[in-house]
């Protein structure tokens, strides 16, 4: 199950739509996938989250996972980040986030281009067909040309 919510400075609505974060008109910006859980251990059988996220404000990758975060406090969402809070037992009523990797979306809407290349240096590389897939669903009206992965690169 993957959720998209549109925004330009974090979430506004809990609802599907197109967004990947900040997503402008044209412009590179770093991102990374973040997933959430009611399982602490990310059992394959629970259910899990995937995000795409990217802020322009970021400068690093740990910085939007931390922006993501505080958008969730601002919802009042009780959360444990695993790479930030101390490990709590299953059942306390947290979701619990992660992030697998990330790496940089280069995007044009006025050619309906959408690239997705290069790792994080703190989480590591995204799986970038993943990231590709969500794109897709949250741009159905751009062309299958249009997307363009690759592993290469920073």
């Amino acid at each position: 199950l993957f959720f998209f919510f549109q925004a330009e400075d974090g979430i506004r609505d809990a609802q599907e739509s197109r967004g990947l974060g900040d997503v402008y008109k044209r412009q590179v910006f770093k991102y990374i996938l973040i997933q959430a859980s009611f399982s602490r251990s990310f059992d394959p059988s629970a259910e899990v989250l995937t995000f795409v996220r990217g802020y322009k404000s970021c400068a690093y990758h740990p910085d939007i996972l931390e922006a993501f975060r505080s958008d969730l406090r601002k919802h009042k969402i009780n959360t444990c980040f695993l790479q930030f809070d101390a490990p709590l037992e299953e059942g306390s009523g947290r979701i619990f986030f992660r992030s697998p990797g990330g790496g940089r979306i280069q995007h044009s809407a006025s050619a309906k281009k959408l690239s997705i290349y290069g790792y994080s240096q703190s989480f590591g590389q995204a799986n970038h067909d993943l990231t590709l897939e969500l794109a897709k669903k949250a741009y159905p009206d751009y062309p299958e040309s249009s997307f363009t992965v690759s592993y290469e690169g920073y």
